[in-house]
């Protein structure tokens, strides 16, 4: 009975030992804290003053965790910006998140990392930036060789430098990645259809078709290439079945 007694004892003041360290969260942590449910709800302002308010406090706390959170957070933000038409704000979000990490050390956060270099690349187009979009959309897919949108939007700007081959492999890749990315069709049959390359032109507007059957534009692209293709009668089905879904032609 005794030793009962003593067992009870023990354990009560083991359970009320770590009531008061568990009701003690330290400063930095209540940040952190803050921080996950102001991020949980958007608000990227205030998670990402309640984490930089954590590591002033306690600059131990900068873990791989946290680290990955608050670069989350900045790139949210920047995508946010970049909705509004903020771009400077954006580009200025998306630097940060990618200064927090020169090198990649951290399990996962390549593919966030990757985003934060496209979506700046895209900021950078948007302004007519291309040289530096060029350079962002190739530093997103050092990170990640598997980032789609980084190959599709890289080839985009090569095809408007008329560098079509480079536009072509872009697109290639985007489409070995992501083989139902219709838009990645289209957009190479386009390159194709100004190498005067009409065949693969076809095919590839036949496949955006295959995936998006409503699309009238890729009908009509597909009966230009018909056209030039001197195929006139199937040129005109595809100009018909264009205008029957709505596209009108400019």
């Amino acid at each position: 009975m005794r030793n009962r007694r003593m067992i009870i004892t023990i354990s009560c003041a083991a359970l009320a030992t770590m009531v008061l360290v568990l009701g003690c969260v330290n400063p930095a942590q209540e940040q952190v804290l803050k921080g996950d449910n102001f991020f949980k709800q958007q608000q990227w302002d205030n998670a990402i003053a309640a984490y930089n308010k954590a590591i002033e406090l306690s600059p131990e706390l900068n873990t791989a965790e946290l680290n990955t959170k608050l670069t989350e957070a900045y790139i949210n933000r920047g995508t946010d910006y970049e909705a509004t038409s903020d771009y400077d704000k954006a580009i200025a979000d998306y630097m940060k998140a990618l200064e927090m990490n020169p090198t990649i050390s951290v399990v996962g956060l390549n593919t966030k990392l990757s985003t934060a270099y496209t979506n700046r690349g895209t900021t950078y187009e948007i302004k007519g930036d291309y040289d530096k979009a060029i350079a962002d959309y190739s530093s997103a897919l050092k990170m990640d060789l598997g980032f789609t949108n980084a190959y599709f939007k890289r080839g985009n700007i090569f095809l408007q430098r008329k560098d079509y081959d480079k536009a072509i492999a872009d697109y290639t890749k985007a489409i070995d990645i992501t083989p139902k990315l219709a838009l990645a069709y289209y957009k190479r049959g386009d390159t194709y259809y100004k190498k005067r390359d009409y065949v693969k032109a076809i095919a590839d507007y036949t496949k955006m078709i295959e995936l998006d059957p409503k699309n009238g534009a890729a009908y009509y692209v597909r009966g230009l290439a018909y056209s030039k293709n001197v195929e006139k009668v199937k040129a005109e089905d595809d100009f018909s079945k264009a205008r029957a879904l709505g596209y009108q032609s400019y």
